[in-house]
């Protein structure tokens, strides 16, 4: 590689990257001289083409990277409040042991799993929390969960609102006494 080339290339590019989006545009030459060979020279890529289709995807990869940081982060972040609501319920031992059982299962840098598993901490060990803080809150209803009668997410009974709804306007009207 030549002086011209490293000059050419816009600031900021180190020799790796313009080595490797050398390496790349052979390569696609390559291929696309094996493939077609009278249409080689139409088809052939450059060195700076190769270069800004590499900065585009090293783009998406740091995106990618950022935006899954920022859900770890919001998982870790909900897991740690029902962490903290289970541990106001149990002892310093217990949360010990579920923290220990949590790290075994899933490991700490996939945070992922981790509001889960301390939803169901939270299930187990303080029921009353989970039925007034549950996510589908607004689902505890009959019509949604059907003969099941309790919500899935919580374990909590679900309300058949019709069903009164009903025996409230029966009663209004006079039709059913209370």
């Amino acid at each position: 590689m030549g002086i011209e080339t490293c000059l050419s290339m816009s600031e900021g590019m180190t020799v790796q990257t313009i080595d490797r989006a050398e390496r790349a545009a052979k390569r696609r030459n390559k291929k696309i001289a094996q493939r077609y060979p009278l249409f080689a020279e139409q088809f052939a890529t450059t060195v700076e083409a190769e270069r800004k289709r590499l900065a585009e995807w090293q783009k998406e990869i740091d995106l990618s990277d950022r935006r899954r940081l920022e859900f770890n982060g919001a998982m870790r972040q909900r897991g740690d409040e029902w962490r903290l609501v289970v541990a106001g319920v149990v002892s310093a031992e217990e949360i010990a042991t579920l923290d220990e059982k949590y790290e075994r299962a899933f490991g700490r840098y996939d945070a992922s799993y981790y509001p889960e598993f301390w939803w169901q901490q939270v299930k187990q060990h303080a029921p009353s929390y989970a039925h007034a803080h549950c996510p589908n809150l607004r689902y505890h209803d009959v019509r949604y969960w059907g003969s099941d009668g309790h919500c899935c997410t919580c374990g909590a009974p679900v309300r058949d609102w019709v069903g009164e709804m009903v025996a409230v306007q029966l009663v209004q009207l006079g039709l059913k006494h209370v």
